[in-house]
């Protein structure tokens, strides 16, 4: 079982990785950026089960598929990330931000790699 130290580390880990921002990282967990700025400053921990937990914890779920996919090259993994996708019709980077279409593109990934679907897991 993961725990809140953990998946608030993951979440810094892979917020930083994908070169994202406070902001687009408190609109994937959809909490606020003052929330954010707490957990990146080291002050506060994500809440077990409370809904940014489970956002965090799908994002980070994300990124793991997402370095499986690339073979751990970063460099592939945000360009990836940022660039469109035919299959998803825009930008993972777009999808999961500004649309909050993180399970079409865990889907995706899932697909991609012949891993059964997430959703069917939980």
């Amino acid at each position: 079982m993961t725990t809140d130290r953990q998946l608030t580390l993951s979440l810094i880990y892979t917020s930083q990785t994908l070169g994202l921002i406070r902001a687009e990282v408190a609109r994937i967990i959809r909490t606020q950026c003052t929330d954010v700025g707490a957990l990146f400053e080291g002050h506060t921990l994500l809440q077990n089960e409370s809904f940014s937990w489970q956002q965090a914890h799908l994002f980070v779920y994300f990124f793991q598929l997402l370095e499986k996919q690339m073979g751990g090259d970063e460099i592939k993994m945000i360009h990836w990330f940022r660039s469109q996708n035919e299959s998803l019709g825009n930008s993972p980077f777009y999808l999961i931000i500004d649309e909050g279409r993180l399970m079409d593109v865990i889907g995706l990934l899932e697909s991609d790699l012949k891993i059964p679907q997430f959703c069917s897991r939980v």
